[in-house]
């Protein structure tokens, strides 16, 4: 039995929005100099004041390059076969995982959004193989969450508790 799950192409770019209005703010606080202290303006206030910006900058970029993909990739799904699981739902997804590399799933609710965890065996081969920026974010999520896949409901049209009972009845 094969199931391709699409990715949802109509949710709102959250990450974007908040990571453009951070940016906005500490280039605004750059020219305006608002927590200025009288006398300070030298090349350390400037470097210490350029880095957020450059931080928010990137991780604009990050976003906004990764809805992008969400839009307009036509491959942009979470496939199950046979083989196992094939994520290629952003551009930090793990992609093709055996099922006998999966250990099990898990949902979670943060910030009133229920995220599926997929337990993976060698979660570091995964990470590895990927782009040095996606590495960066893989790692991101395998210390926060414990796993490099992680699903958001709001990035797929479908139920995830109905996708956990169809991966747990795989791997049993």
């Amino acid at each position: 039995m094969n199931i391709s799950i699409p990715i949802n192409r109509k949710r709102f770019p959250f990450a974007v929005v908040a990571y453009l209005l951070v940016t906005v703010l500490f280039v605004f606080n750059l020219l305006y100099r608002w927590d200025a202290i009288e006398g300070a303006s030298g090349p350390t206030d400037w470097i210490l004041r350029i880095i957020p910006i450059g931080f928010a900058l990137f991780m604009t970029i990050i976003s906004l390059a990764d809805y992008i993909k969400t839009l307009f990739d036509k491959n942009a799904s979470l496939s199950i076969s046979e083989r196992g699981i094939d994520d290629n739902l952003s551009l930090f997804s793990c992609g093709e995982i055996p099922w006998n590399e999966i250990l099990g799933a898990e949902i979670i609710k943060v910030f009133k959004t229920d995220m599926l965890i997929v337990h993976i065996l060698d979660k570091e081969k995964y990470i590895a193989r990927q782009k040095p920026i996606a590495r960066l974010v893989l790692k991101r999520l395998l210390r926060k969450w414990g796993s490099p896949v992680v699903i958001s409901a709001k990035r797929i049209d479908y139920d995830l508790q109905e996708l956990k009972e169809v991966i747990e009845g795989r791997i049993k």
